[in-house]
């Protein structure tokens, strides 16, 4: 998980509708090794979490070189790239 050094947030927990985001996904591999990518998304939609509604929990993301819509866990989340869409 990420952390945003200017105020020991998560990384995730700033990302709004529309951001575009880097993602770091594990693949595992049939000789029990494990591979990592990163891949970049836009946010769709946010899922927030049960216990406190103000935390994003899952995203809906666009992978922008596939064009799938896939839903990730929060915490895979890497950086953020505002979209300049929905902030000032």
């Amino acid at each position: 998980m990420s952390y945003d050094p200017a105020n020991s947030d998560p990384v995730f927990l700033s990302a709004q509708l529309g951001d575009f985001v880097v993602v770091e996904e594990q693949e595992s591999l049939l000789s029990n090794e494990s591979q990592r990518f990163s891949w970049i998304g836009r946010v769709l939609h946010i899922v927030m979490g049960a216990r406190s509604t103000h935390q994003n929990s899952l995203f809906q993301l666009l992978d922008l070189e596939s064009g799938s819509i896939r839903f990730v866990n929060a915490d895979q989340v890497l950086h953020v790239f505002y979209s300049g869409d929905n902030h000032s």
